[in-house]
């Protein structure tokens, strides 16, 4: 079993739903990582954020 992605985006967008009580929709630009349950954005500060798959509305590739 890969401990990485399996695929990675290095210039894409992704819109997701911050959280499961709320309808706010998050957007990030940059550099995305895909694992099967999970989607890495991949911050400029170097800190990443964890986002589960079923949050993940679109996710696009420049």
């Amino acid at each position: 079993m890969s401990k990485g992605p399996f695929k990675r985006i290095e210039n894409g967008v992704i819109w997701f739903v911050e959280s499961e009580d709320a309808d706010l929709q998050g957007k990030h630009e940059g550099p995305i990582e895909l694992y099967p349950d999970w989607v890495r954005l991949v911050g400029t500060g170097g800190i990443p954020t964890w986002v589960p798959r079923e949050r993940v509305e679109q996710v696009h590739e420049r």
